[in-house]
């Protein structure tokens, strides 16, 4: 377990954030750089990041898993969304920006954090078995998740028209090419990577941009934000593993687990803030200081429980 190369990683994913950061205090971005840049990670070269995920991987789990793995994520979101209601209301949230709370309890950078440490500590061919927990954020998190952003959403079936968009027609399909071992043309996979290996830098300068309007002191003086931090980078990951031990005899599946339950708050929270106009400072506090965090967390759990 390379945990010098996890934490290597996410030391680059911040330094593009303060490139971000720095360039939008210079003035080098137009005014709607952040609008332009969330609409192509999100339309473009994110469903080509889960395709690839899919498609360029061998097969280290066998069906009957790749399913186990599905039912863990989908319970581990089912348990997450509940405490999104109740742990925003306890920390006495304010109720403009309740549900912008609710969206970074119930969210987490699977995609843009969790491949690149999952590929660390169980290499790359285990990236596939992340991007199940990913799929199931990509479904909920553009259908009920943008439902909670959008100012104009009534109630989570409004963001049902959403099922229509790349994302979530990229995720159905490469769960079901994985299930089918499909296998894609090298042209094909070649094309998708290209664009998969924008994903990560262009989010990160998302956040950096949206981050350069944010007095630093708003960082790192919000206190609700490290209680929420708590809970999604200690606790749940510990309780998945306490929970899960007895019950699920295949490591990797297990080691899986335990790494998504413990990533940061997701960068599709600055996305889709900025893309519906919310508070996008306290979307960027959110994600930075959580990344921050878990520069400690991710290698801690690992050394404990593993």
């Amino acid at each position: 377990m390379d945990l010098s190369s996890v934490i290597m990683q996410m030391a680059v994913l911040l330094i593009v954030i303060l490139i971000g950061y720095a360039a939008a205090k210079a003035k080098i971005f137009p005014t709607d750089t952040n609008r332009v840049l969330s609409q192509i990670v999100i339309y473009v070269t994110n469903p080509c990041t889960v395709l690839f995920a899919a498609l360029g991987g061998e097969r280290m789990l066998d069906n009957c898993q790749v399913l186990l793995l599905t039912v863990i994520a989908v319970a581990m979101y089912g348990v997450l969304i509940g405490l999104g209601f109740v742990l925003p209301r306890l920390l006495a949230c304010p109720r403009e920006d309740r549900n912008l709370y609710h969206f970074m309890c119930v969210f987490s950078n699977m995609g843009f954090l969790g491949f690149p440490v999952v590929s660390a500590l169980y290499g790359q061919n285990a990236v596939f078995f992340a991007s199940i927990f990913n799929l199931v954020l990509q479904f909920i998190g553009y259908t009920y998740g943008d439902s909670l952003l959008n100012p104009n959403a009534k109630g989570w079936r409004s963001g049902l028209k959403n099922l229509c968009s790349p994302i979530i027609i990229a995720s159905i399909l490469a769960y079901i090419c994985y299930l089918t071992d499909v296998k894609a043309p090298k042209l094909v996979l070649s094309t998708l990577q290209l664009l998969a290996n924008v994903t990560s830098g262009l989010s990160m300068l998302v956040i950096g941009i949206a981050l350069a309007s944010v007095p630093l002191g708003k960082v790192f003086t919000n206190w609700r934000l490290y209680v929420i931090n708590l809970v999604r980078l200690l606790l749940l990951p510990a309780g998945a593993f306490l929970l899960l031990r007895p019950l699920v005899e295949n490591q990797l599946v297990l080691g899986i687990t335990v790494v998504m339950a413990g990533m940061p708050v997701a960068t599709l929270t600055t996305l889709l803030t900025a893309k519906y106009n919310g508070n996008q400072q306290l979307a960027a506090a959110g994600v930075f200081l959580s990344t921050l965090l878990s520069f400690i967390t991710i290698p801690l759990l690992m050394w404990i429980m593993f």
